[in-house]
């Protein structure tokens, strides 16, 4: 799988590292939840470029944060969405799994800075973690300047 990606205006082509999937026969709101969950899931390490650098967590945690992360910006939003009812079942007694607040907030954050504009490709996490993708964008860009005539 690839993903094009703009580099000085110019189109790319890169090998893709995750894909989220949304069924087009659900409403849009139900798409956007989605794609709000999944994100969390990426962006609360639960799967990551670098193996090292995922969490360990039990399943439950895991959809517990990604859910979180889906009913913060919904709710932020005025979008309504069945988390807190998915939420609620998570914790029966009253106790929520264990879960990282600030990885949440983080979530949001970068979920509600993708919506705002489009989010340069050096400005991105997958820029900042992905050694592969630097170096693909570092030839990208000698190649746009053309010939060193200093070499």
């Amino acid at each position: 799988m690839y993903t094009y990606c703009i580099v000085n205006k110019e189109s790319a082509r890169v090998n893709s590292r995750f894909i989220i999937s949304v069924n087009r026969n659900q409403e849009r709101i139900v798409q956007f939840h989605t794609i709000c969950h999944e994100l969390g899931h990426l962006f609360c390490y639960h799967q990551f470029y670098t193996e090292s650098k995922r969490r360990k967590l039990t399943i439950k945690e895991r959809e517990f944060e990604a859910e979180t992360v889906a009913w913060l910006v919904c709710k932020r939003h005025g979008i309504y969405n069945p988390s807190e009812e998915y939420l609620a079942s998570y914790a029966p007694q009253g106790e929520i799994p264990i879960c990282s607040t600030d990885l949440i907030m983080k979530a949001v954050a970068e979920i509600e800075r993708m919506m705002e504009s489009p989010i340069k490709i050096k400005e991105s996490l997958w820029y900042k973690e992905d050694k592969g993708l630097k170096e693909k964008i570092r030839v990208i860009e000698r190649q746009q300047k053309g010939p060193d005539l200093f070499a």
